[in-house]
């Protein structure tokens, strides 16, 4: 069979399928110029046949590259080529797609292994959370209310806790921007730190103290262990503050203390949308108000 070197040089190609060999060559056979016989010389330019090997195969082909003489022995060991390198290219697919699961599931077990050993190998203060608290607090006594009878909380426990705890952390929150403006001022430091702890303690007592709906535990503990760590910040800054007056809140960004204050709130807040997604936008904005103005920076 008389093959053109136009599909010749197709059928060999590395990634030549199967049927694209198959229809090259059942084109060729339609327009076979030797059906019976091979020939000796070129059918286009009539130059003589040579000799040549392709993938390791002698065959006649024409000196200007016009074509190939195939035998039956040839057509065979081509569409066994093709057949092989279609197979190859499907297992190499196969192992690829294997591969890409393995190093998900990798990255799912690394992640949770980093997550896993990270508290007792990194510090605290690396894990800051991104800002969620993105507007401004409003001002002590501006906070918005809740809207006891256009508020999305529909159920009536739920609705008397949100009120009381929100009334609470606007005392929380009066005592934390005292220390916070006494702490900027020169003086005594420790003093200040002094003034404010009980205040924030017995806050923080009042809180625990509130009977909590089931649906908002979530909630609850999150203010309660942002307070507990609020603490212990205003205590570390009167420390350096009294050791150094040009020591600002800045400084203490990193700390462990104000780092887990933050994250804390930013819980409470996301925990708060998950229980009520529907949240009307007073509602809404009494409880972003305090989460916010409750965080230290």
């Amino acid at each position: 069979m008389w093959i053109d070197d136009g599909r010749l040089k197709t059928i060999q190609e590395p990634h030549a399928d199967a049927a694209a060999v198959e229809r090259l060559l059942a084109e060729a056979l339609g327009d076979r110029t030797h059906p019976h016989d091979a020939p000796e010389r070129c059918p286009p330019c009539q130059q003589p046949l040579v000799v040549r090997t392709l993938d390791h195969h002698a065959i006649r082909m024409c000196p200007s590259e016009h074509g190939a003489w195939l035998t039956a022995d040839d057509i065979r060991r081509m569409r066994a080529l093709a057949a092989h390198s279609e197979a190859a290219i499907r297992r190499r697919r196969a192992a690829f797609a294997r591969l890409v699961v393995a190093a998900g599931g990798l990255f799912v077990v690394r992640r949770q292994v980093e997550e896993a050993i990270a508290p007792y190998f990194v510090p605290p203060a690396v894990h800051e959370p991104a800002p969620v608290f993105d507007r401004a607090a409003p001002a002590p006594g501006t906070f918005a209310a809740v809207p006891v009878k256009a508020s999305a909380i529909d159920v009536r426990d739920e609705l008397a806790y949100v009120v009381d705890a929100l009334r609470l952390l606007d005392d929380g929150i009066e005592n934390r921007l005292a220390v916070d403006t006494a702490l900027r001022q020169p003086g005594d430091a420790p003093a200040a730190f002094a003034a404010f702890e009980p205040k924030q303690r017995e806050f923080l007592v009042q809180l625990r103290a509130l009977t909590v709906p089931d649906r908002l535990a979530g909630f609850h503990q999150h203010p309660v262990v942002a307070t507990e760590h609020q603490i212990e910040l205003y205590r570390a800054f009167a420390t350096r503050r009294a050791a150094d007056s040009a020591v600002d809140l800045k400084a203490m960004l990193r700390h462990p203390a104000l780092v887990t204050t933050n994250r804390e709130l930013i819980s409470a807040y996301t925990v708060f949308k998950k229980v009520y997604p529907e949240l009307d936008t007073q509602t809404h904005d009494a409880v972003y108000g305090r989460l916010s103005a409750f965080d230290i920076i």
